[in-house]
């Protein structure tokens, strides 16, 4: 008997063209990389940028994809590039970013000097 009524009702939802759909799941909202450009670091000076992005939906999630960022320097989840650089010289560097299952790229390049020693003449 149960089987009777269940084919009514399909026969039923057929004739009245009504087919069963899928759940559909939330737009992705693109996010772009907001942050075009970092600031120069002193060697054995402590530095600290943070990446910037809009869009997307949720927090987002940093990481280096490419390349890498100079020695003493790290890329935190949050988007904090920070440490003491240890080495002299230009690094390019490939970030993304991750937010509400839509992702972001960007190249930029950090550059590490060394400030002359002071000289103090009397």
């Amino acid at each position: 008997m149960r089987y009777i009524r269940l084919s009514a009702v399909l026969l039923l939802l057929a004739a009245c063209g009504d087919q069963p759909t899928a759940p559909t799941s939330p737009p992705i909202v693109p996010v772009s990389i907001s942050t075009t450009s970092l600031a120069d670091g002193e060697l054995g000076q402590p530095y600290n940028q943070t990446l910037a992005a809009t869009g997307g939906t949720g927090a987002y999630a940093w990481s280096v994809t490419a390349g890498g960022l100079p020695a003493g320097l790290m890329l935190s989840p949050n988007g904090a590039i920070s440490g003491t650089p240890t080495t002299v010289g230009t690094s390019n560097v490939t970030v993304t970013v991750t937010s509400g299952g839509a992702y972001n790229s960007r190249t930029l390049s950090i550059s590490v000097i060394q400030v002359p020693a002071s000289i103090e003449l009397s």
